[in-house]
């Protein structure tokens, strides 16, 4: 499956290095998910997309890994099953949150196993 991790952030680069040691296959065309990784400054997670799969494996792996509040937003953002748009905090506890989450709701929806070792520990 093709992957699309978007964005110039922190988060973005650490997501895309967990991404290939998982070995999920990133590239920009014609990708199957893609995930919009922005910064914000606000006291709340942002994820913005429509009820599906995708997106609700990415909120429940996120808010398992944060005590932060998640923020859904729906009207006139992402209107596809297979992207979503999540908007961090500046926290670096959310965004170590938010890079775990969205690979394991990633090696959710792609049907890939959990890695057996330790991916996390290489992309910091």
């Amino acid at each position: 499956m093709r992957i699309s991790i978007e964005g110039d952030t922190g988060i973005a680069k650490v997501l895309r290095g967990y991404a290939t040691a998982a070995g999920l296959h990133l590239t920009n065309h014609n990708p199957t998910y893609s995930v919009i990784v922005e910064e914000g400054a606000g006291p709340n997670i942002v994820i913005d997309g429509i009820n599906c799969r995708f997106k609700e494996a990415v909120q429940n792996a996120v808010s398992e890994l944060s005590d932060t509040r998640i923020e859904y937003q729906r009207a006139g953002g992402v209107q596809s099953d297979r992207k979503i748009r999540i908007v961090g905090t500046g926290s670096e506890a959310d965004a170590d949150a938010i890079e775990r989450g969205v690979l394991r709701a990633l090696l959710i929806v792609t049907g890939r196993p959990q890695p057996k070792k330790n991916i996390f520990r290489f992309w910091r």
